[in-house]
This record gives structure tokens, sequence and C-alpha cells, in this order.
């Protein structure tokens, strides 16, 4: 190249900066993507709203996580803490850790469970999905769809942790 006259000398600088920016907005923004995603998935979660967290996963396993979301249907949520998003260098998956709280209405026990999510971006969709099918864990699942069906059966007992105060 002849940078001998300054405008092309500035011309070509310029253009090598908006590409950089370019670039660079190109991963906030995702990152910013990413946490708005999360944020209103799990917001839909606590709100029992399942249509609305189904749009964040992908379309080869909604039908199941959609199967696993209902029998959550036992169990309220009273706290969803998303405690870090752990993007990958690429901003292509991300990993979130998630504090979830819940309790039966039939009960007066709280829960607590942490989570790992997968989260991966599509880039045809331009948009963030969960990449599970099951959205609190087989574990979480199974204690509350067993004990679901006991607790009408039985009364309610609290789980305290005890410790005594002087």
């Amino acid at each position: 190249m002849n940078f001998s006259k300054p405008f092309v000398f500035f011309k070509y600088l310029s253009f090598v900066v908006l590409m950089m920016s370019a670039v660079g907005c190109g991963s906030s923004n995702r990152g910013a993507q990413l946490e708005d995603s999360v944020r209103d998935f799990f917001n839909a979660i606590r709100r029992k709203d399942n249509n609305r967290a189904l749009a964040f996963v992908q379309a080869e396993k909604q039908k199941e996580f959609f199967f696993n979301i209902e029998k959550a249907d036992a169990v309220r949520f009273s706290n969803i803490k998303v405690q870090r998003i752990y993007p990958d260098e690429k901003m292509d998956e991300a990993l979130v850790t998630v504090l979830l709280e819940y309790f039966s209405p039939n009960s007066s026990s709280l829960s607590s469970t942490k989570r790992l999510y997968s989260w991966e971006y599509n880039s045809r969709a331009e948009a963030w999905f969960v990449g599970e099918a099951t959205p609190f864990g087989s574990s979480f699942e199974n204690s509350f769809s067993s004990s679901s069906s006991k607790e009408g059966q039985r009364a309610a007992t609290p789980k305290t942790n005890s410790k005594t105060r002087n």
C-alpha cells in the first residue's frame, strides 16, 4: 500500500479500527444477549411460564424439556439466583451456575440445589439456547415427583437445620 498521502493512510487506519471494533462488538453483544437470555429463561421458570421458557430450548430437545418441566408443577420456586456465567472464548458456549430454592405447597420444608446449565449460541438463529432437556437435573426431579405423591398421605414435617444459641 502506498501511504505517501496522509488521506490514504488515515482512510486505511480508520478501516482497520472499524473492523476491529466490529469484531469486539460482536462478542460483547453475544455476552449481553447471553445474560438477557439466562435472566429471561429463569424468570419464566420461576413464574411457571413454561411456553416462554421453552423458547430458550433447542428445537430438538423441546418435547422432552416440556415433559420434564411439567413435572415441576408440584413445587414452587422461592428463589432462583444465577450465580455465575462462564462463556467460552469464542462466545459459542457457556456454563451457568444457578441456585434453586423450592418448596411444595403441601409441605413446610424448603429445599435448595445448585445446578450447572450448558448454553449454546446458534448463529443461524442468532440466539442463545439451553443445551439440555432436563431443566432441573434427574435428582431434583426424582425428589419432588416421588415426594409429591406421598405428601397427600402423610403430614408435612419441616426439615430444620438446628443450631442452638446461647
